[in-house]
Parts: structure tokens; sequence; C-alpha cells
């Protein structure tokens, strides 16, 4: 009996180690170590992962005109043309910078590429020469202020230029007619007096360079808040209103895909109403 049990205790052996090295055969090989030119992690695009577009970033500049564009006391820029620029910048997947600079230096800026836009612009052909425009996004107006004691000779442009009336205005903005067409008069040269800055206008008026400035309502409310010139200046009634403006883009930079896409953003807007919201926020009106 022996040799028989020896053998059927052989066989059972047998199939104990075969039965292990199956189970060991099912299991999962291990992974190999990469080759030295292969990475376990890869940032490059495989044909099933599309390559990420180049994010859209842009740098807006902007001279200190509140209640539209200037910094906050929490070192934040704000401002209705800030907000909607934002706004319309979100939507079409851009980024917003900002660089502070006088008007007159920024547009030069715009020509070169050394930014991208300008908000608040007025379409003329001299600009569209180096800049695309968008649709106009709000009305612009300007009043004649002189000082608070002073009479008013008349109460038309050309009637005061004949009196020798001299007018600040902010160098480098368009005023619309009739204002522009006397700028462009050699016999009126001498009446126009330009500053750099709105704040200007207000001491030239106060030190008697001239008799009156031309000024957005809203940002001499800001200016003569801000400064503390309650007594300085009075609204005189005479008005250039509703010129509307745009968005200006440097052709450098900006393309009329990317024009396209901040038009269609602000249509948006204004379907939705949130341009009003912006508007009343800072203006308490719509504008």
């Amino acid at each position: 009996m022996k040799p028989a049990i020896y053998k059927s205790l052989l066989v059972s052996i047998g199939l104990v180690f075969a039965l292990t090295a199956c189970q060991q055969d099912s299991q999962p090989p291990a992974s190999d170590p990469p080759a030295d030119n292969q990475s376990t992690t890869s940032n490059q695009p495989t044909e099933s992962e599309p390559e990420t577009q180049q994010a859209c970033s842009l740098t807006m500049g902007f001279d200190s005109w509140e209640p539209y564009h200037f910094e906050a006391a929490d070192n934040v820029i704000r401002g209705v043309d800030v907000e909607l620029v934002e706004a319309m910048a979100a939507e079409s997947g851009c980024t917003v910078d900002f660089v502070e600079g006088q008007w007159i230096s920024l547009l030069p800026m715009l020509k070169e590429g050394e930014i991208d836009l300008l908000a608040g612009a007025t379409p003329i052909a001299e600009r569209e020469s180096y800049a695309w425009f968008s649709i106009p996004y709000r009305a612009e107006q300007f009043e004649l202020y002189i000082a608070t004691e002073a009479d008013l000779p008349a109460q038309e442009f050309a009637s005061l230029l004949s009196e020798g009336f001299r007018i600040g205005l902010t160098d480098g903005y368009i005023y619309g007619e009739p204002i522009s067409s006397a700028q462009n008069d050699a016999t009126y040269a001498d009446q126009f007096v330009y500053a750099s800055l709105a704040e200007i206008n207000f001491t030239n008026l106060a030190d008697g360079r001239i008799d009156g400035f031309m000024e957005d309502p809203f940002v001499t409310a800001a200016i003569i808040r801000r400064q503390g010139w309650h007594d300085q200046v009075r609204a005189t009634g005479v008005m250039i209103s509703n010129m509307p403006v745009s968005l200006m883009f440097s052709k450098a930079t900006v393309s009329e895909e990317q024009l396209g896409a901040f038009n269609d953003a602000l249509a948006g807007l204004k379907l939705s109403g949130k341009d009003q919201e912006i508007f009343k926020r800072y203006l308490g009106t719509d504008r």
C-alpha cells in the first residue's frame, strides 16, 4: 500500500502547485518602469486632447475721470466704463488690466499697441486709421461752467467766441459741434485753452486764464465733491448733448473677431438691462 499512497500524495501535491501557479498567472503584471525617454506624466497634448487656446488678456488705458473710470480709495479701479468693459470682457472670455495716464498720451499708446483699448471714445477718421470702434454703448454730454459770481455774455457758442470768451477744454477730447468747427477756425485759436486733466480747468478758471470750461456734469459734480469746490463754479445750461461714444481698440493688438465678440457681449448687456443697472449705480439715472 505504501507505493500507492505515496503516488497519490505526489499527485495531490502536484495539483496544489498547479492551482497556485494558475492563480499567480491571473494577477495583472506589474507595470514596467518608464524608459529613459518617457514620463509617467506629460503636459503634451494627445490626439484626443486639443491644445488649450491662448488666454485673452487686454489692457485698458484710462485717465482719472470719475465716475466713468478712476482709482477708488481702496486702490481698485472702478467706474461706469470700467464695469461695462469688465462685463463685456468676461462674456468674451477675456481678462482686463488697467493702466492710468493722461488721455492725450494714451491715444498714441493705443496706436502703437502698448495698450489695447480705451473707453468713451468718439469715432473720427483720424482714429479709424489705427483703431477699431465698438457699437456705441452710452451717450455723453458737456456743459459750459463759469465762475460762480461771473456773468455769461451770451447763450450761443458763436456769440461767446465773438465776445472773446476763452473756453477751457481737455486735450485730446472730442466735444462735437459747434466746438469742433470753432477749434478748426484759426480765428479762435487763442480762445481755446487746453488742460491735460479736468481738474486743471478749475484752477485755470480760478486763476483767470479762462472764462469758462466744458465738462461732463457728472464729472464736474465728482470733482466738486472730491475737492470741496462747492462755491467755485456754476452751470450755465449751455450744453452739447447726446454724443454717442464707443470703445476704441488698437488694430495693432486686437483682431476684428475680438471686436465682434465685444459687440456681441455689449448687445447682450443692453438686452438684459445690465448696462442700465451699472449706469444707475454710478450716475443715479439711465444714460
